[in-house]
């Protein structure tokens, strides 16, 4: 089971209107962007460029960040949508424990009290 399309943002312009109005947050492997949507569900993109790797290692970020989202869209307290660009620092830790861990603590004002926590994890970032 994966992200449904109603939970992806697919179009440019709704891109572009995030960056534009949304708020910002920049971390050691990825910069997001945020902005509330006004709608009854949040939603998720994420933008890799050509420059980060082949396209093996792109659409394994993509799976990786969608997979964790899906999971923890429940707990989101607002509907917001999301743009995820990750930077090249990621690499070193690919995996799904670790980048779940990353998502929930830079968006603990919108996870609210989530019961999950990632940080508890143990480290098989090799693994994911």
């Amino acid at each position: 089971m994966g992200l449904p399309l109603t939970g992806r943002l697919t179009h440019k312009d709704k891109f572009s209107l995030i960056k534009a109005n949304g708020e910002k947050i920049v971390s050691r492997y990825f910069l997001f962007y945020y902005l509330k949507n006004g709608r009854n569900s949040s939603r998720l993109g994420v933008v890799v460029s050509a420059k980060f790797g082949d396209s093996v290692l792109r659409h394994r970020v993509k799976r990786l960040f969608r997979e964790a989202f899906r999971r923890h869209i429940a707990e989101i307290t607002e509907p917001v949508d999301i743009i995820v660009i990750p930077r090249n620092e990621i690499k070193e830790n690919l995996g799904y424990f670790f980048i779940e861990k990353i998502l929930i603590e830079n968006f603990k004002p919108i996870f609210g009290n989530s019961k999950k926590c990632p940080t508890d994890s143990p480290d098989i970032s090799g693994l994911g």
